[in-house]
């Protein structure tokens, strides 16, 4: 009986130690820039992966941009609680452990000739920081999710890095909704907006001028 107890202790004291290290390493690679894909465990969020896969197939569900001030490291991202916000880096990490306690994220860079837009963007989030979460996910209403903040703070006149596609809100390859967006618009008391223009975490970590800088917990 002791050595199953001393036997679990070790465990959980590795898995602890594990996640750590994963922090640290995390701490060291992230650049001010760097986009950080993660992959989430909700019914929604379960939905949202399915619908497009991300970098490689990996599933992503919300997606945040860096901003680092020597060991200060704030993730600018656009959240239901508190719409748009500067999240510090352990806050933001944490929502999206597993049962290990290793985070499940994928952290991409821009590639050299897309660098210059990353002031700008940084500017963008933080002159609409506050501005409220955009619950039914469509563009242009002021308000904003994730990746359409994303989108917005990479616009340059009239286009931006990324792509707007019609969304859906259906099961990949049928006509039918997932029963967790039925149940969320009508809490909500508006209409699925099927086809309307937004993007996605997973689509927009396909971009062709981002790539891959480090990968943790992640599962095809």
């Amino acid at each position: 009986m002791i050595r199953k107890i001393l036997a679990l202790v070790f465990l959980f004291s590795s898995l602890c130690l594990n996640a750590q290290s994963y922090m640290h390493r995390l701490e060291i690679v992230l650049q001010e820039g760097d986009f950080i894909f993660q992959d989430l465990d909700c019914e929604l969020c379960e939905a949202i992966e399915a619908v497009t896969q991300g970098y490689e197939g990996y599933n992503f569900s919300h997606v945040g941009l860096v901003k680092r001030r020597g060991d200060i490291v704030l993730i600018g991202e656009a959240i239901n609680e508190d719409g748009v916000v500067w999240t510090p880096l352990s806050d933001f990490v944490d929502r999206c452990r597993n049962e290990n306690g290793i985070p499940q994220l994928l952290v991409m860079r821009l590639r050299q000739s897309y660098q210059s837009f990353i002031p700008s963007a940084i500017e963008f989030i933080t002159a609409n920081t506050h501005r409220a979460y955009d619950p039914i996910y469509t563009y242009g209403d002021e308000r904003y999710y994730c990746s359409e903040l994303l989108y917005d703070a990479f616009l340059s006149g009239d286009s931006s890095l990324f792509n707007l596609e019609p969304m859906t809100f259906k099961k990949p390859a049928t006509d039918r909704y997932f029963p967790a967006w039925i149940r969320y618009f009508e809490q909500l008391g508006h209409p699925i907006p099927e086809g309307a223009p937004g993007i996605n975490p997973g689509g927009m970590s396909t971009f062709e001028g981002l790539k891959a800088v480090f990968v943790i917990g992640l599962e095809k």
